[in-house]
């Protein structure tokens, strides 16, 4: 098959994060399935390529910031490219433009891949010291607010329709299905769980780690490290990490580092100075790709206590999982799905509740190891497993491409989620 990937941006290996490593993964392995496969950047401004990718790159070059304009670009994108494809794979925000190609007579079949919630409800809000940035009563904010509920209604009757028309999509978790099935997209009722899709082998090749790396380490630290890195800002939970951590009675046995940068970087510092946890709180700043995971291999636990909406997953989940961490995530939630029995689970937003899973995981050394175990039974199951769900996806889109009024020839029951029904 001739697979043409629409996504925003891409970079290089060592400062790739996020979507762009999953989707990254997924281009490698569909060629080597022997597919023929490009990459069509829509911000490609945006771009950070200092080496050759692996795969064609087309550079589009969309520049405004608006809803409907960046939407009506990307359909122009995909009637440009159809003569060239046999179908197209497309990141989840550009389902409206993608909708309008099928629905005015669009040639090839659209594989939307759903990573994040309805675009009117992608709106991270800062928890950090909220009581002082409550807004004032204002005439701006009161418009504001109605420009908020008329989007939303657009978004809602309209827009979501129109993103119906595409033929198939995949989700990396089904309480993210659910929402998008919920606010009315039609393809999202039976969708293909694929899953953060991430380079497992290769990683642990490169780190020099197996699968025993982390149960032959355990106990060896002087203090137990509890990590976390990620872009300091809103809805990232630094600040319920830490108000967990301050309600540790023994602190003195753990060492927290705390990776990364961002706008609430300033903030997340003072609450450390508030709490008085400058002895036991690291700060090593922006971390390179290696960096990152050279901490991976040093940590015992990691800690995720809050990523946006309850629906959403976060890759370095998957990462801690490859390097056998035990972690520790709210209950309910996607995080929760994606690690399955790997992990500890506490009572969401409930910074008690946190403390006492970071000294129940940081005091048994037997649980730190049998919760790596599952790390790697986890990654084995087929809704997650980045092998397995690679070779489910070229199977769907062969069916899609041979019937593509959206009669799939193939069963792929093991690796569907539930429909959504409810």
């Amino acid at each position: 098959m001739k697979i043409y990937f629409v996504t925003s941006k891409m970079k290089s290996a060592n400062t790739a994060a996020g979507s762009v490593i999953e989707l990254t993964y997924m281009m490698k392995e569909l060629m080597k399935l022997g597919n023929d496969v490009t990459c069509v950047t829509v911000f490609s401004g945006f771009n950070d390529l200092k080496e050759p990718m692996p795969f064609k790159l087309v550079e589009e070059r969309v520049i405004s910031p608006h809803l409907l304009p960046i939407h009506w670009n990307v359909f122009k994108i995909l009637k440009k490219h159809e003569n060239n494809c046999d179908i197209f794979h497309i990141d989840g925000q550009f389902m409206y433009g993608a909708g309008l190609y099928r629905l005015l007579g669009g040639k090839r079949p659209v594989f939307a891949h759903l990573i994040r919630p309805p675009l009117v409800m992608d709106e991270y809000v800062s928890q950090i010291f909220q009581g002082q940035a409550r807004k004032k009563f204002s005439f701006t904010n009161i418009l504001t607010g109605v420009k908020k509920k008329i989007r939303w209604f657009i978004d809602r009757f309209i827009l979501t329709r129109l993103a119906s028309c595409v033929d198939f999509v995949s989700g990396i978790n089904p309480l993210l299905n659910r929402v998008h099935y919920k606010f009315g997209l039609k393809p999202a009722a039976r969708t293909l769980l694929i899953g953060d899709t991430y380079p497992m082998v290769e990683t642990m090749k490169n780190a020099g780690i197996t699968e025993w790396s982390y149960r032959n380490r355990v106990g060896k630290n002087e203090r137990v490290i509890l990590y976390y890195s990620g872009r300091m800002a809103a809805g990232k939970g630094y600040d319920l990490m830490l108000a967990g951590f301050a309600k540790v009675k023994n602190k003195e046995k753990f060492r927290l580092i705390l990776g990364g940068s961002g706008p609430e970087e300033d903030k997340v510092r003072q609450m450390v100075k508030d709490l008085g946890l400058e002895k036991h709180v690291e700060f090593p700043g922006w971390l390179s790709r290696e960096q990152f995971l050279e901490y991976m291999k040093q940590a015992d636990i990691y800690l995720l206590p809050r990523w946006g909406a309850y629906f959403t997953s976060a890759i370095s989940l998957v990462e801690a999982m490859v390097f056998g961490l035990p972690t520790i995530v709210p209950s309910g939630t996607g995080l929760a799905w994606s690690v399955g029995k790997s992990a500890l689970t506490f009572e969401p937003e409930n910074a008690d509740d946190l403390a006492r899973k970071i000294e129940r995981l940081g005091e048994d050394a037997q649980l730190r190891k049998e919760l790596s175990r599952q790390c790697y039974e986890r990654l084995k199951e087929p809704d997650i497993d980045p092998r397995q769900v690679i070779i489910a996806m070229n199977v769907l889109m062969k069916s899609l491409v041979a019937s593509p009024a959206g009669r799939h020839i193939f069963n792929l029951n093991g690796y569907f989620g539930k429909e959504n029904k409810d």
